[in-house]
């Protein structure tokens, strides 16, 4: 079958891979959608080590044999959750599925498991979910990142009245702004340079302010705004922003962290240390997390509206070439699906 694969650094390219055999053990799903997103970029980018890595942890597909699960038949609609938790130790019995060590061989992110960037992909049947009828393939697939967002806003506590930075506008940091405008966030602020982003970030009407993180003002602005921040949310990779974030947090504040650096970061600590900031990580979110999430959307498709994330869909053998465009900051990208493999 048809695979993207690494074949090196900032390099990605079609090739033949073994096709799926049925084994009673895997969902074998026919990929309809799979997202891109700055994961996959960044195995891209590090393809010195990450070579014969096929990417992808975002998927819409049909089923094609159901395996174990009684309850899947062939052509089901389905998504996956990007996890590979063993689902026997303490922590994925306590609901904590996202945080088990098993996760590191999570499929689209190590040479190990083949991502969803193929014609089919075999899904554990534990983390394979059925979508609602009432939801569109871009909606089913948007499904597992908005988890992620809500996961980490939830776990931070977002409350009425509260006032974050969100550094980093691509796709996640937007959906963190939906999330915390949704639990009640009175002010939201973004670092993000790409003026597209920026633009679209407005439109959607949860943000406060847009700020270019180049600006020598931004600290003074937010100040200026809120007298100090509850709470950052690094979505952006760049540890000049999370650095500039610290400056406009109070005391006793939180940095919670999504983003996938490429290499060792220098972090500002006697800011960290003086101001009593901490540094909480997320990953992914849990089963839970997602049909809460699947629940919250479909009661409120308005003001948790997944659709208005859509940029562009692209073959499977475009990716190249949409890589190499994602890399500049000028790129008209919100979210990108590929829909021909």
């Amino acid at each position: 079958m048809r695979a993207a694969m690494i074949l090196g650094k900032e390099k990605i390219g079609v090739t033949q891979i073994p096709d799926l055999e049925p084994d009673g053990k895997s969902v074998i799903i026919k990929t309809k959608l799979a997202g891109v997103t700055g994961y996959d970029t960044t195995l891209w980018e590090l393809g010195d080590i990450t070579t014969e890595t096929v990417p992808g942890h975002e998927i819409v597909g049909t089923v094609v044999n159901p395996g174990p699960r009684d309850d899947l038949k062939e052509g089901d609609r389905v998504t996956v959750l990007p996890l590979a938790a063993c689902m026997e130790c303490e922590l994925c019995k306590s609901g904590q599925e996202n945080m088990c060590f098993k996760n590191r061989n999570t499929p689209g992110k190590s040479k190990t498991a083949h991502g969803t960037f193929s014609e089919f992909f075999a899904a554990r049947p534990e983390f394979v979910k059925k979508i609602p009828d009432r939801f569109t393939d871009f909606e089913g697939l948007m499904l597992s990142p908005a988890a992620t967002a809500y996961h980490m806003v939830k776990e931070m506590g977002v409350s009425p009245g509260w006032k974050v930075l969100i550094s980093g506008g691509g796709i996640m940091g937007a959906l963190v702004a939906m999330w915390c405008k949704y639990f009640g966030a009175k002010y939201i602020a973004v670092f993000e340079k790409n003026k597209t982003r920026a633009l679209n970030l407005m439109d959607y009407g949860e943000t406060t302010k847009i700020l270019d993180p180049e600006d020598r003002e931004i600290i003074d602005i937010i100040l200026s705004d809120t007298r100090g921040l509850n709470a950052q949310f690094e979505c952006s990779g760049n540890a000049r922003f999370m650095n500039t974030g610290i400056l406009t947090l109070r005391r006793n504040s939180t940095i919670a962290t999504l983003a996938m650096y490429k290499k060792s970061a220098p972090i500002n600590f006697f800011m960290l240390n003086t101001k009593l900031i901490r540094i909480r990580p997320f990953n992914a979110h849990t089963p839970a997390d997602f049909d809460k999430v699947a629940e919250l959307v479909s009661a409120n498709p308005r003001k948790l509206n997944l659709k208005r994330y859509y940029s562009a869909s692209v073959a499977l053998n475009d990716l190249q070439s949409v890589f190499e465009e994602l890399m500049t900051d000028t790129h008209k990208y919100e979210k990108v699906v590929i829909n021909k493999f």
